[in-house]
């Protein structure tokens, strides 16, 4: 009897078979966060294909692939197996990898016959990263500039930030992580908060504008620097503000509901040397220094007490026990000039000079110093070598180009100009004009002598009356020729210029505005 073996063909899987199938084209690529794919072609149609998912590039035995083990032998990232009905392109997929990881998928095709490809391996994938997810953001208004939001994270690391913008155009991350707005410029206002929990997140904060539309733009990045999209509130709207304002000291009960004040001082004026009735030289006082908190935390219903010095007091403006300090101008006593209120011995978030008062080497009077105020410092009083008096110095960051002009031996000085641009009061040889819109007075001439008052640059309107107020400017000093009085502050802060005798300069000032 005849026994007949028949030989099977490569891959067919039949008794007999010994040649491996070959494997080509492998790829491999990620599928979000922790999913994978990757396809692979065989010219065998039978058998299982295997694969391993592994941090790493070197390829695996073939026995180690089917094993699910990565080239060093321990357990790979993932692996998995499939039938083979047919050659050519293999799909398989998976998941269970860690996001933002580098891997590679390893292949190995397995005949019917136990006949076992060599591994080829894709190019690589790096999984995607798990970013936080935003949503429901608000943005609303508490007063005049005080801000309300909140926003959801499904992530529970990191920090969330978020800015405070005139454009409800949303900044790039970067830009919110920078505290920028969309056109890169500073936010109006801006923030951030550790997170150490999902869900909802409430903030708030101050320091906007009156009567003005904001958005509130958020983005949380956690801690492993994966940043979400920006997302944005739908708009807020601050509130006109109440402006409460003070002249002198006492005290002032929170209202409800408002939990952050603007508060802003302006340090009384000081007054001009006075040298009684004698011809000669006599200086210029300075001005107050302005002070101001841009967001002051207050709890509602309580009593916040402050204290506000007359002109030539020596008494600062101060509020809440020195949370905020308006340095006050330095009296003269000779015929040297004194110092306006300094930035550096007052209190504030923002702070500005008070200008200095005028030197005299004439028989007249040195110019007072202008009061600084929120546009800037005040302006320096004019000095005097002659009998003609000085001018007054402009208040709020008036014009460093107009100073006080020099006085002749029979005419004063004028006076410095104002924040605008307005002239200071005109000398002549006559009395000393008055200044305006914040601009400084004239010095006293020859004839009449007198200095001109100086000026009120109007800033705030107080809500219960209507009545305005503003820091005041330097007034012109006196001729001393014979009887001469320098003019007098008009506004807040303002120093008087030197005489024989002195007109009155302006008081400290208090703005509460929420």
């Amino acid at each position: 009897m005849r026994i007949g073996v028949a030989l099977g063909t490569g891959g067919s899987g039949a008794l007999g078979d010994t040649t491996a199938p070959t494997l080509s084209s492998p790829t491999d690529t990620n599928s979000g966060s922790t999913g994978y794919s990757g396809s692979v072609s065989t010219n065998e149609g039978n058998g299982t294909l295997y694969w391993v998912v592994s941090t790493s590039s070197t390829a695996p035995t073939a026995v180690q692939v089917e094993a699910g083990q990565m080239h060093t032998g321990s357990s790979a990232a993932a692996s998995g197996n499939q039938a083979v009905s047919a050659t050519g392109v293999q799909n398989v997929s998976g998941s269970g990898l860690t996001s933002s990881t580098a891997y590679t998928i390893h292949f190995m095709h397995k005949d019917a016959a136990g006949n076992r490809s060599s591994v080829v391996s894709g190019d690589g994938l790096t999984t995607a990263a798990i970013v936080p997810t935003l949503s429901s953001p608000t943005d609303t208004n508490a007063g005049a500039f005080v801000y309300s939001g909140g926003v959801t994270t499904d992530n529970a690391t990191g920090t969330l930030y978020w800015v405070v913008t005139t454009s409800s155009t949303a900044p790039t991350k970067a830009q919110v992580k920078s505290g920028l707005d969309n056109a890169g410029a500073a936010a109006a206002a801006t923030g951030s908060q550790a997170i150490s929990s999902s869900g909802a997140k409430t903030i708030s904060g101050a320091g906007l504008a009156a009567s003005t539309s904001y958005t509130i733009h958020f983005m949380h990045e956690d801690g492993s620097g994966n940043q979400s999209n920006v997302v944005s509130g739908d708009g807020l709207t601050t509130a006109a503000a109440t402006v409460q304002v003070f002249t002198t000291s006492g005290s002032f009960q929170a209202p409800a509901g408002i939990p952050f004040w603007k508060v802003e001082g302006i340090g009384a004026g000081a007054q001009g040397w006075a040298r009684g009735a004698t011809t000669g030289a006599a200086g210029g006082a300075g001005g107050g220094a302005y002070a101001r908190l841009n967001a002051y935390p207050v709890t509602p219903g309580n009593t916040y007490s402050f204290t506000i010095g007359a002109g030539g007091s020596g008494t600062a403006t101060n509020f809440n026990s020195g949370a905020l300090i308006a340095a006050v101008g330095s009296n003269a006593s000779s015929a040297t000039g004194r110092s306006g209120g300094s930035a550096a011995n007052s209190t504030g978030d923002v702070k500005f000079d008070g200008g200095a008062g005028g030197t005299s080497t004439g028989s007249s009077g040195g110019g007072g110093g202008g009061a600084a105020g929120p546009g800037g410092a005040g302006k320096d009083g004019g000095a005097t070598s002659n009998n003609g008096a000085a001018g007054g110095g402009g208040c709020n960051g008036g014009s460093s180009t107009a100073a006080p002009t020099a006085a002749s031996s029979t005419t004063g000085g004028n006076g410095g100009t104002g924040p605008t641009g307005t002239a200071g009061g005109t000398g002549s040889t006559g009395a000393g004009g008055a200044g305006s819109n914040g601009s400084g007075g004239a010095g006293g001439g020859t004839t009449t002598r007198d200095g001109g008052n100086g000026s009120q640059y109007i800033v705030w309107t107080r809500t219960s009356d209507s009545a305005t107020f503003g820091p005041g400017s330097g007034s012109g000093g006196a001729s001393t020729g014979a009887s001469g009085t320098s003019g007098s502050g008009v506004g807040y802060g303002g120093g008087t210029g030197g005489g024989r005798t002195t007109g009155t300069p302006g008081g400290g000032l208090l703005v509460i505005s929420y």
